[in-house]
């Protein structure tokens, strides 16, 4: 009877385990996704108000750093016009061929002004949930952010798509 037991117990747990949701140990894709993109972003720009002064189409090229054995990544914006500025993202996590990441609460410095920039939690990944943003194994990497200057809180959010180039 105890061996019964102990079989039905330990047949549960099997069982409760093998249906969770599971992410890969690496969360860095396979497809070697660090390298030169380019990109086009739309953006929105608020006055301290948060009134909606204007909205922009921007483009340019990011470089994407992927670091093995963490679960981070750096994106370096170049704009074709404007200045280019960092972004980290973190908490990496892989779903199949999917690899979402989340834009924490950073201090970012552009043309000598400071801006307090974080992840939106808007982008919809299909069948996934929302993230700030994710990769995907086409080398197609989307993601949001809210950026506010620090001096006179006036506020953009910016989404943005890169392709990595070949």
């Amino acid at each position: 009877m105890k061996k019964y037991i102990l079989f039905s117990l330990v047949l549960t747990l099997v069982t409760i385990s093998s249906c969770s949701k599971k992410y890969s140990d690496s969360p860095i894709p396979s497809n070697d996704p660090t390298g030169d993109y380019i990109y086009t972003s739309s953006s929105k720009y608020y006055s301290s108000e948060l009134i909606v002064e204007h909205e922009g189409i921007s483009d340019g090229s990011m470089y994407v750093q992927w670091y093995s054995g963490s679960t981070s990544i750096d994106i370096e914006i170049t704009p074709n016009i404007g200045y280019s500025y960092n972004i980290r993202g973190t908490n990496l996590q892989t779903h199949g061929d999917t690899t979402t990441f989340r834009i924490s609460s950073q201090i970012v410095n552009i043309n000598d002004q400071e801006f307090n920039l974080r992840g939106t939690n808007s982008i919809n990944v299909p069948n996934i949930g929302k993230y700030d943003g994710y990769y995907i194994k086409d080398s197609l990497i989307i993601y949001a952010f809210r950026s506010s200057n620090i001096e006179n809180y006036e506020t953009t959010e910016t989404t943005t798509e890169g392709t990595k180039r070949n």
